[in-house]
């Protein structure tokens, strides 16, 4: 075998063996997103029957919880509060509406105090 053929099967192997290691994995560090939200949210409303109303929310927001934390007034006696899904306008439609009622543990609506409702959606 001549000088040449040793060189260029030296070469050949140097390029191959470089591209066939991988990177050392990386433990941390930030990953950024960037874009928007094409789609709207739902619109929300108070009633004064105390009600909570998600108004033609995206069916991928379906699945939303509500919770419930008392802020200030006459209802921090009241145990047990949360937010009761009272009407739903059904699963089979491209957007939705739902009701909700704050109700205390006994079920009954709760009428009075201050409070933060708090939406989280998938």
């Amino acid at each position: 075998m001549g000088v040449k053929e040793v060189v260029m099967g030296v070469s050949v192997w140097v390029a191959l063996n470089g591209a066939c290691q991988a990177e050392p994995a990386i433990t941390e560090g930030v990953i950024r997103f960037t874009g928007s939200i094409v789609e709207p949210g739902c619109r929300t409303d108070m009633n004064p029957d105390v009600a909570i109303e998600l108004i033609e929310c995206p069916h991928a927001a379906r699945g939303t919880t509500l919770n419930v934390t008392h802020m200030g007034g006459q209802g921090s006696h009241t145990p047990g509060v949360s937010a009761r899904l009272t009407a739903d306008s059904g699963p089979d439609e491209s957007y939705y509406n739902q009701r909700y009622t704050l109700v205390d543990a006994a079920g009954k609506p709760v009428l009075n105090g201050t409070w933060l409702v708090t939406l989280t959606t998938p």
